[in-house]
Order: C-alpha cells, then sequence, then structure tokens
C-alpha cells in the first residue's frame, strides 16, 4: 500500500525507499576571470522516475554580496519556460526565484536537468571557496512541486539541497620568469646548450601550465644553430582560470670567427691567385696554442677573408701568419683583437694596419725555416723555368714551390724576392718567444751536409766543386754558370739550367 506519492512505499511483505529529489547548484565554470560571469544552475537530479513528476519549484538563495554581484536569473530552459517571480535583494544578497513547466505541453512534468540559471558579476577574488552561493532557511522554504500538487522540501525531510561547491575568482594573472638570455658559440655551426625552463607562481593556481614556442620550428631541446637572427622561445604561463602572463627569452648563437686582412709584400698588380696561410694564435700563460689554415684569395697582393672557428676555451692575446711555401712568419700583437660581443678576432697582416706597423709577409722563404739564406736560393735556382700552369696554391701543395710572385712560373721575378729579403728573418714571435731556431741564415754548407739535411737535390748548386756550397757559388750563378745537370721537382721545365 502506498501512504503517499513520494514517500515510502508498503506492502505486507516489505518496505521500499523511493528516492527523492536533489537540488544542487552548480557552476558552469568552476575557475571566473576578469572577462567573464559566474553562471551557476539550479539542477534537479536523484529523484526516482516512478513518482510524479516535478511541474515547478521556489528557490530561495542567499549570496556572498562583497564577493558577487547579481546580474540575472532566467529560467532553465527545455519544459521548464516560466518564471513564476523573481525577487532580489542586493544589498544583502537575498534571491527568491520560481519558475515552472510548460502545462500545455502532454507531458509537463519532468524528473532531472536544469531548473534555473542564475548569473553574477565577479567583485572580488577569491581561491576554491566553497559555498559562495547557499540555499536559506525562510517559510515557505525553497521546495518543488509535483504534478499531484505535493510538495517536496528541505523542512519535511524530502528534498535535499546541495549549496555552490568550491570555485575560484581569479582575475590576476600569473607571474611568470623566464630563463636567462643566452649567448652561445656554434661548434662549429650549433650548440646543444639546454635553454633551461620557465618557472610561474600564481595566486590560486599552485600548478600553472607553461606552454612554449621556438622561433626557428624545432624543439626545445634540439640545438641550436646559427641563424641570420636571434632564436626566441616564447613562454607563456596560464593558469586554471585562463589568465596569462608571457615572457621571452633570446638565445644568440654566434660562430667564433678569425677576421683577417693579409698583404703579400711587393708588387703584384693586375695578379689573382689563392695562397694557403697559415695563422696561430696564442695565449701565452698557457702557453696554448691553435693553428688555423685556410686559402685565401690574393687581388693586387691583397686578402681578407672571415673564418669560422670551434669555440675555444681560452681568449688569445697575439698571432702570426705566414704562407709556408713562400713567406717569413709575421707577428700581429698591436692590431690583434677579440670581440667579446661579437665573438670575433681581428688581425691585420698589412702595411697599412691602424697601429701604423707593416705586418704585411715577406716573400722568398722556400722551405719555411724561419729566414732567407742560400737555400731559398738554390731551391728556386734548381726550379727556375718550371711553369706551374697556375699561379694558385693550397694547403696540400708540396714543397718546394719558388713562385713567389704569382705569375705561376719560376724566373728571374721571384728571384728578386729572394734578393730583397736575403738573409731577413721571421718576426719575433708570439709571447716573447724566440723568433726561430738554429744559428740564422746560412751562408756555407758542406754538400754532405746538403745530403744529411734532406737537399742532396742542392749539391748541383757547388758550381766550383770544391765540395762546398756557399757565396762563392751564387756569385758563379749570378755570373751565368750553371751546373752540367739538374734535376727539376715540380711542373714543367720550359728554360735549361
Amino acid at each position: 500500500m502506498v501512504t503517499n506519492a513520494w514517500g515510502d512505499v508498503n506492502s505486507n511483505s516489505a518496505t521500499l525507499t523511493v528516492n527523492y529529489p536533489e537540488l544542487t547548484l552548480v557552476a558552469q565554470d568552476t575557475c571566473v576571470n576578469a572577462s567573464e560571469q559566474l553562471v551557476v544552475n539550479i539542477d534537479l537530479s536523484s529523484y526516482d522516475e516512478s513518482c510524479p513528476d516535478i511541474l515547478g519549484g521556489q528557490f530561495l538563495l542567499e549570496y556572498d554580496e562583497t564577493v558577487l554581484d547579481f546580474v540575472s536569473a532566467e529560467v532553465g530552459g527545455g519544459l521548464i519556460v516560466e518564471e513564476i517571480y523573481e525577487i532580489v535583494d542586493e544589498p544583502n544578497g537575498l534571491i527568491d526565484y520560481a519558475v515552472g513547466t510548460d502545462t500545455t505541453s502532454p507531458e509537463p512534468g519532468i524528473t532531472s536537468g536544469t531548473m534555473a540559471i542564475l548569473t553574477f558579476d565577479a567583485i572580488g577574488e577569491v581561491c576554491d571557496v566553497a559555498d559562495l552561493i547557499t540555499f536559506r532557511a525562510n517559510d515557505p522554504p525553497t521546495r518543488l512541486t509535483n504534478e499531484n500538487g505535493d510538495y517536496y522540501d528541505e523542512p519535511s525531510g524530502n528534498l535535499l539541497v546541495l549549496d555552490l561547491g568550491a570555485i575560484s575568482i581569479d582575475w590576476t594573472d600569473p607571474v611568470i620568469s623566464c630563463p636567462a638570455d643566452l649567448d652561445l658559440l656554434g661548434d662549429p655551426d650549433c650548440n646543444d646548450t639546454d635553454p633551461g625552463y620557465a618557472t610561474a607562481t600564481d595566486t590560486c593556481d599552485t600548478s600553472v601550465d607553461l606552454t612554449w614556442v621556438r622561433s626557428d620550428g624545432q624543439g626545445l631541446n634540439d640545438p641550436f644553430c646559427i641563424v641570420d637572427s636571434p632564436i626566441t622561445i616564447e613562454w607563456t604561463a596560464t593558469d586554471d582560470c585562463g589568465n596569462t602572463d608571457v615572457c621571452t627569452q633570446t638565445i644568440t648563437v654566434r660562430a667564433l670567427e678569425l677576421q683577417v686582412n693579409v698583404q703579400l709584400a711587393g708588387s703584384f698588380t693586375g695578379l689573382t691567385f689563392d695562397r694557403c696561410i697559415t695563422f696561430e694564435l696564442w695565449e701565452c700563460a698557457t702557453p696554448t696554442t691553435l693553428i688555423v689554415e685556410e686559402v685565401l684569395t690574393f687581388t693586387d697582393g691583397l686578402a681578407s677573408a672571415t673564418f669560422t672557428l670551434a669555440p675555444q676555451p681560452v681568449v688569445y692575446e697575439c698571432i702570426t701568419a705566414r704562407d709556408t711555401l713562400h713567406t717569413l712568419m709575421k707577428e700581429d700583437a698591436d692590431d690583434f683583437a677579440f670581440d667579446a660581443l661579437n665573438q670575433r678576432y681581428t688581425a691585420d697582416f698589412t702595411d697599412q694596419s691602424p697601429t701604423g706597423d707593416d705586418d704585411s709577409l715577406l716573400g722568398g722563404n722556400v722551405n719555411d725555416d724561419s729566414y732567407i739564406d742560400i737555400i731559398d736560393f738554390g731551391l728556386w735556382a734548381i726550379n727556375y723555368g718550371t711553369d706551374y700552369g697556375t699561379a694558385d696554391t693550397d694547403c696540400s701543395t708540396a714543397s718546394p714551390h719558388p713562385d713567389f710572385s704569382g705569375d705561376g712560373v719560376v724566373n728571374e721575378n721571384d728571384f728578386s724576392f729572394v734578393q730583397i729579403n736575403f738573409f731577413l728573418w721571421d718576426e719575433a714571435a708570439c709571447c716573447g718567444l724566440k723568433a726561430a731556431a738554429g744559428n740564422g741564415p746560412v751562408d756555407s754548407i758542406s754538400v754532405k751536409r746538403l745530403h744529411k739535411l734532406g737537399y742532396g737535390e742542392l749539391a748541383v748548386m757547388d758550381l766550383n766543386h770544391d765540395g762546398w756550397y756557399d757565396m762563392t757559388d751564387i756569385q758563379l750563378w749570378l755570373k751565368g754558370v750553371r751546373p752540367r745537370q739538374g734535376t727539376q721537382t715540380g711542373g714543367t721545365k720550359t728554360t735549361g739550367l
């Protein structure tokens, strides 16, 4: 036997309990920022479908007027289409609101769904606070009416009401902190340094979302490579309420560079050719050296170039340069400089350097032994007339190659370099080191000694056959005396010795 439409159902054999309806205040979004409104549904649920359907309800509410400013109350939609009444006491944060169903519908009642929608502007910030909107005690109370005209209400115990759960109202942006900007050296093109990760704090959100966009389209921890402009990582912090803060990290990847101006002393007007120049960079405290060989293109005796170096553990303070096939060594400490901002060394081996010193490279040294002497004269002499077919040399060209003038042929033009610079030495080396090893330029050497030193081909330069190659033999050469036999070391011989 059923005692009432919403109470206990009794029979002679058992007692069954019917589920009473529930009204719950549910925020459409549990986190609200400055551009949003707090929208709260009054939802009906947990009602037994075997019971009479609900036709309407009246809701007695109160809200925290220090945090919320009432905007509107609306019917829930669906079959809930009629607003019965609306009374709002904003100074005291009180709302009385009643709605009804579409009674003209063939089935006007409901058992679940949204019965009303309340909208508020946020005027204060809170973090994870519950019960900003509650059902208040009142007479008559919050209640529902079923299709039989019976009421469900909290005082009678047949209606459960649940107040608004925890929400945050947060319009304060998080505070983001970018990793430090980086100034990196490519090794030689890229650098795999870890860029770090941004951090962020927020008044409400203890775990702010962090996202990034890298301007070169690579992954966060992919290597950073040398590009025309700095690489940026734009970091964005987003809290639970959608507030954001942005910062930008800049990663500049530079090549460590050596920028040089080099001049070959002498007359080279109208000539263009390649030469391999050996540079030695010095750090004197250790001492530490870095040897760089590069092919430079000389036009009218001048060349300018910039080379990329691998990153180095020291800053160098002095540099030397020489063409190992053709010139003495010159040292540049006065003009040598390091631009830390642009990671660039600059050096000037010309007769027009900023400090006025003449560091142009002196030709005539064939065997790279620190001075120009009778050995260099002899190597020029026994190769006289050789046509190399080109004036160019590279860093693999074999010695000897006494084409000092850059016309591709060993001839009188090359002799002038030996003559003018005869008995000159390498310039003093970096860091106060000796300019050269040995006893200095050679003006006399026995034929036996020539063979022992690996210059056996110069034995033919003993023109007076006294067992010595010396200045007397050079004078004989200049008077036209030539060896009866000779050997050629490269190219095509065009003139007999």
